[in-house]
């Protein structure tokens, strides 16, 4: 008789974290969901307080990532600046971790501030049912014009295609990625990811904190050969972007 093999499910939460200027009922969500194994977030502060080219504060807790770090003691932390070494992104892992690094998806040398600043993909490779999984966390480029394709944007879709084809493992894609549904941008990585935005028909990944027409930005990508078993975009009111809970087997 052959042997059973019983494969866990694992949960993936993101957040586009609005810098936490709401951050008791953050605070609270992020406690209520320790029970994910991994919590990638962006818009994350980390010893800013005093930095040259800081964006403009409007409520961010400076601190953000040790004060994270303390409400959730069983997740390792990791932090990913793209601004200075105090903004950016941040991934929280319960699971084994194999490898944790970044690489820029969008340059701006001459940045001096304002909200098209140089943009950093975090990536943590953790042990999953005996298997390395490569999970991504991207915030990708904002710009005054809307979500639509620009050259920039196209060319961030296109780093991010190859490294996934240069880690040939089974990964996942999340996060703020700026971008219309519509986009050459996002078909980019239709073409060798599952785009479960569009798979599970959602039509908004925004809370009614955010006022203006367009309801796209968060996205969760996976590549084939990953076992989806839920995905669904919550309807907590913690930020003005919604949380994004994957399950996969």
């Amino acid at each position: 008789m052959g042997r059973l093999c019983y494969f866990s499910a694992m949960q993936i939460l993101s957040l586009n974290t609005w810098g936490g200027r709401l951050h008791a009922p953050l605070f609270d969500f992020l406690t209520a969901h320790a029970d994910a194994d991994v919590l990638c977030l962006q818009e994350i502060y980390r010893d800013a307080a005093g930095k040259e080219n800081r964006p403009e504060s409007n409520g961010q807790v400076l601190n953000l990532f040790d004060d994270i770090c303390a409400r959730l003691p069983a997740h390792r932390g990791y932090f990913r600046p793209s601004v200075g070494d105090f903004y950016g992104v941040a991934a929280f892992v319960k699971k084994p971790v194999i490898a944790e690094g970044g690489f820029p998806i969008y340059d701006n040398p001459g940045w001096h501030g304002g909200s098209n600043h140089p943009r950093t993909a975090q990536y943590v490779v953790v042990e999953h049912n005996g298997q390395p999984l490569v999970i991504g966390n991207v915030h990708g480029l904002w710009h005054p014009s809307g979500k639509g394709d620009l050259p920039e944007r196209l060319e961030q879709s296109q780093r991010l295609m190859e490294f996934v084809a240069a880690r040939r493992q089974p990964t996942v894609l999340i996060g703020d990625f700026n971008l219309r549904p519509d986009t050459e941008s996002v078909a980019l990585l239709e073409a060798r990811l599952r785009n479960l935005i569009s798979e599970f028909g959602v039509t908004s990944t925004r809370t009614s904190i955010y006022t203006k027409a367009e309801r796209h930005a968060d996205y969760a990508f996976v590549s084939p050969d990953i076992d989806v078993v839920d995905f669904a975009v919550l309807p907590d009111e913690v930020s003005d972007h919604s949380p994004l809970l994957l399950t996969i087997r």
